[in-house]
């Protein structure tokens, strides 16, 4: 399945695909006799075979041996900066080539496996937290088992000079579910023009496929999972806990799209947001969400916790 979805990356970018196994000179090729990493797969299957965004998130940055207060600083925005660009080239991908380049149901099924295994389970808000373990928070045990078995190997693997192994799976999920987000942003603030929908009837508009949604969810959840566990682990690595930035960035990135995408269903319907609002004290936004796009609130609900 991998090496189906991969096959359709052009070959110019076929080179920017190596995984983080190949940059440390392990080949990941389907005729090669060295070791495939499973984190490979997670990354190839989360970003659905786009050798630019996985090009950004699999780069081995330069990691200094005696890293100090500014060297820190430096990294941390590394990865923000990282992000950032990962983000935008996803959400380039989506718009150019998604329904071109992701048509297999067993690509999706098997995106949809893997992301479950690692944000299942459901979300612990912060009001029912003080009723639940704190385990609960990772989901149900499989899920907790398996990322702690990911992050654990991470460390066991962990070298001079080499970023932990977890590292890029936890980027190629920010920039899914932020570049699901920024995607979503720009594709219906672009059909809105004057405040009135480009399209003649709702018909016209972009439709929002609740696998998507569900994939955004579980990202952002497994995202903020990875850097939360890692902080709990005896040998916790220092990279990892730098993404915990870019978790709230690609979170932020995707409550936004979710509100675009509601606000231009309002307008599409000619539907007045003030109106679901009695207390006059908000726009009415989230009422309507609640009320009449109630598909969107446990993705909303998973920014929130996750943050």
């Amino acid at each position: 399945l991998l090496y189906q979805t991969s096959a359709k990356v052009p070959a110019a970018e076929a080179k920017k695909t190596a995984s983080p196994a190949t940059k440390e000179g392990v080949t990941s090729t389907p005729s090669s006799k060295k070791k495939f990493l499973t984190e490979d797969l997670f990354i190839q299957s989360i970003l659905m075979g786009d050798g630019n965004t996985v090009s950004q998130v699999i780069a081995n940055p330069d990691i200094e041996t005696q890293p100090s207060v500014a060297l820190f600083k430096s990294h941390q925005d590394d990865e923000i900066s990282r992000n950032d660009k990962a983000v935008a080239s996803f959400a380039k991908w989506i718009q150019s080539y998604s329904t071109t380049a992701s048509g297999r149901l067993s690509d999706d099924i098997l995106r949809m496996s893997l992301l479950e295994s690692l944000g299942g389970g459901g979300s612990c808000s912060s009001a029912s937290s003080q009723t639940k373990t704190p385990s609960r928070h990772f989901g149900e045990v499989r899920h907790e088992s398996a990322l702690r078995k990911r992050l654990e190997l991470s460390a066991a693997t962990a070298a001079p000079g080499r970023q932990p192994i977890a590292a890029p799976v936890v980027r190629a999920l920010c920039a899914f579910a932020g570049g699901v987000g920024v995607s979503m942003s720009e594709i219906y603030r672009q059909e809105m023009k004057d405040g009135k929908p480009a399209g003649k009837c709702s018909a016209d508009m972009w439709k929002l496929p609740p696998g998507s949604l569900a994939a955004a969810e579980l990202s952002i959840i497994a995202a903020a999972r990875f850097v939360v566990m890692n902080s709990t682990i005896d040998k916790r690595h220092e990279r990892i806990c730098l993404l915990l930035p870019c978790v709230l960035q690609s979170a932020y990135k995707l409550r936004c799209g979710l509100f675009a995408y509601a606000k231009a269903t309002a307008t599409t319907y000619e539907v007045k947001l003030a109106s679901f609002d009695k207390t006059g004290r908000t726009d009415g936004l989230m009422q309507f969400i609640e009320q009449k796009c109630s598909d969107l609130c446990p993705v909303l609900s998973a920014c929130n916790n996750s943050a």
